[in-house]
């Protein structure tokens, strides 16, 4: 497990794959590197990314792409409170979608009703996808 802490305002510096002084990010890096390292990141726990980033970059990324796509297990989740985030999420799944991954089965997709964009709601949702042992 691949965790990155919060630089604070230096954060965009590690959480972006490419620049954009319009806009903020975080979930977006998880996508980046679980596309072009998924040998390594084999699943991606991607909560609230900011996928509207430089101009959609990582939706640019995906569909520019003609190769097979990555073998990569992907939770992809953002809340419905999260206004700047959630068209632009709603957008990655559908390219993902497009691109091969099957819902329920190497994507799983999740809208948390009335969850803003914050530690304390990816927080309160983190458990769901952790994997379970038992």
């Amino acid at each position: 497990m691949v965790a990155i802490g919060n630089a604070g305002r230096d954060r965009i510096d590690e959480y972006t794959p490419s620049r954009d002084a319009a806009h903020d990010a975080g979930g977006l890096l998880s996508l980046y590197l679980g596309n072009t390292h998924p040998a390594v990141l084999g699943k991606l726990g991607v909560l609230s990314p900011s996928v509207r980033w430089d101009n959609r970059w990582v939706v640019r990324q995906l569909a520019a792409d003609p190769g097979q796509r990555p073998s990569l297990r992907i939770w992809l989740d953002v809340g419905t409170r999260e206004h700047r985030m959630l068209r632009g999420t709603r957008l990655m799944y559908r390219m993902l979608v497009r691109r091969g991954w099957r819902p329920g089965e190497e994507l799983c997709f999740h809208e948390a009703d009335g969850a803003r964009h914050d530690e304390r709601a990816w927080g309160e949702r983190v458990g769901a996808v952790l994997p379970q042992r038992g």
